[in-house]
C-alpha cells in the first residue's frame, strides 16, 4: 500500500491506492482527479476562510462537508478527518471550535497538496 504519513508520522495519511482502485489503475484518470481536487479545493479554503470570519456556522458546516467528500473520494483520511470535524463544529454552532480546527485543516492541505503535485508530475 502506498501510504504517505505527516511529518510527526501521526495519523496524517494519503493512500494513492484508494483513489488508484477506484479509477481501475487508470494512471491519466488518477492524475486529473488529483488535478481537478487541487484546483477546487483551495476554493472552498477560501470560503471556509470566509464563513469563519462571518461566522456563518451553517456555510462552514455547508463547506466543510463538501471538503470531506472530496477528501474522502481521493483516499485523503487525514483531511477527511479534519474536515468532519470542522463539519460538526459547523452543525453545532460552535465557530471558535471550527477556526481552531481550520488552523490544522490548511496545515494538512498544504501538505497533502505538497504529496500531490509530486505525484502529478511523476
Amino acid at each position: 500500500m502506498d501510504e504517505t504519513r505527516g511529518p510527526d508520522n501521526s495519523n496524517a495519511e494519503f493512500d494513492f491506492s484508494v483513489l488508484s482502485e477506484r479509477l481501475m489503475n487508470d494512471e491519466d484518470m488518477v492524475k486529473e482527479v488529483i488535478s481537478v481536487f487541487l484546483e477546487d479545493t483551495p476554493k472552498e479554503i477560501v470560503s471556509l476562510r470566509d464563513a469563519l470570519s462571518l461566522k456563518d456556522a451553517e456555510k462552514v458546516r455547508n463547506v466543510a462537508h463538501s471538503v470531506k467528500g472530496a477528501a474522502g473520494s481521493i483516499g485523503a483520511s487525514s483531511l477527511q478527518e479534519l474536515a468532519r470535524q470542522l463539519e460538526c463544529a459547523g452543525k453545532g454552532g460552535d465557530i471558535g471550535l471550527a477556526d481552531s480546527i481550520f488552523s490544522q485543516f490548511e496545515k494538512e492541505f498544504d501538505r497533502l497538496r505538497t504529496i500531490l503535485e509530486k505525484k502529478i508530475n511523476e
